[in-house]
């Protein structure tokens, strides 16, 4: 839980658009005019929870209106997060001698994971649940490296499921012991695993070849550079759509300008991405009498046909690209989604001649000290990458 300091408050001063913090369930936003605003937020099976908890004309508080917004903040954070208190940490000490890990992982799962994002907490509960099923019988007494390198080595030959994976149990591990499930957590001086990383990027006769054979979604994949389970939760509420620009006879189809925020992402701040018009054309649309394009709706943007509903996981979107690519007769070598994304941050990197033009585009999570101070949110300079990529595809596959 996040201490609400002196020096924390005076950080917050106003700056020429309106910026938000998020810090373990804390929201905090500012305004131009100086406005301070406090909110609880979190996610429990799978809705956003959100608390208000005061607002103020400047960041000028005193120290009664400091503690109060530090003791309502704490209320929410105890309630919504199932925060033990020490007293019951004590007790369940002693009670989890004879425990298994799977009682350990079954309340990792239930005090924990309802404080992370939705796509998130379902890997991690498939993990614990699934692939790491066959530690549920250890007694957590007996438990020790020995066991930890046995379930690495279960996952030899899947590097991205064992590395998902051991990333997932380090920190149930970390868990457990600052919540007095395990005395010392086994994970400590774990020896580093020893994986090939891909490094696979699509060269431009490869993008020109599978363009068509990709389908909307997994074109806005390519063209955004974001994660493909974020383009699976888009929803048309993320999107912000402008008027439809005046067409003169003749004039080939334009799009609107749209604007996605992504409130909720792996890095916990929002990411805001203007779309170039490529980009748009693959959202669904429709066209009306006039030839112009309709762009909106309810829900989620991207539907599954059979079920007109969101995607269920990242499978469907690789089972997506596999039917597409049976569909070439000389489909590219070792291909897979997240190369996609590759893709595109390598390109947009080359194109921009700016490395941190590709970090922005992909929302990369920032150092500590440039996460705490630096929160400008490069919404133009991702722009400028988004279109110089977008345009650079368009050449390439309609040329």
């Amino acid at each position: 839980m996040k201490t609400i300091t002196k020096g924390f408050i005076a950080g917050l001063k106003p700056k020429k658009k309106r910026y938000d913090q998020y810090e373990d369930c804390l929201h905090t936003w500012v305004t131009p005019t100086g406005r301070v605003g406090f909110a609880f937020l979190t996610h429990r099976d799978g809705k956003r929870i959100r608390y208000p908890i005061a607002t103020f004309p400047d960041n000028k508080l005193d120290e009664y209106q400091r503690e109060e917004v530090q003791r309502r903040y704490a209320d929410l954070y105890v309630q919504h997060t199932n925060s033990v208190p020490t007293e019951v940490i004590e007790k369940r000490q002693l009670a989890n001698t004879n425990k298994l890990v799977k009682n350990l992982f079954d309340a990792y799962i239930e005090e924990h994971l309802p404080t992370l994002r939705k796509a998130t907490r379902e890997q991690h509960t498939r993990v614990l649940n699934n692939t790491l099923k066959d530690m549920h019988s250890i007694r957590l007494a007996d438990l020790s490296k020995r066991h930890l390198l046995d379930a690495r080595r279960a996952l030899n030959g899947k590097p991205g499921m064992q590395r998902g994976a051991m990333d997932v149990l380090r920190g149930c591990l970390n868990w457990g012991e600052k919540h007095e499930w395990i005395a010392e957590s086994p994970w400590r001086n774990m020896p580093a695993t020893k994986s090939n990383k891909r490094t696979r990027v699509l060269k431009p006769d490869e993008i020109k070849a599978v363009w068509d054979y990709l389908n909307p979604m997994l074109r806005f994949i390519l063209l955004t550079a974001q994660r493909s389970d974020e383009v699976m939760d888009l929803e048309w509420a993320d999107l912000e759509i402008g008027a439809m620009p005046v067409q003169e006879h003749n004039e080939p189809m334009r799009y609107p300008t749209v604007r996605w925020t992504q409130p909720d992402n792996k890095t916990g701040v929002p990411h805001v991405l203007s779309l170039p018009p490529l980009v748009v054309a693959q959202l669904p649309h429709w066209i009306d009498a006039q030839g112009n394009p309709v762009i909106g709706g309810n829900g989620a943007v991207f539907k599954s046909q059979r079920t007109l509903k969101k995607y269920s996981g990242t499978r469907a979107i690789r089972y997506m690209l596999e039917r597409g690519l049976e569909r070439m007769e000389v489909p590219p070598a070792h291909f897979t989604v997240h190369d996609l994304r590759r893709t595109a941050l390598t390109n947009i990197a080359r194109l921009m001649q700016s490395g941190e033009a590709a970090e922005r585009v992909a929302n990369h999570s920032l150092g500590d000290v440039a996460s705490r101070y630096n929160l400008y949110e490069f919404e133009d300079l991702k722009a400028q990458a988004l279109t110089r990529w977008s345009v650079y595809v368009g050449e390439l596959v309609y040329a």
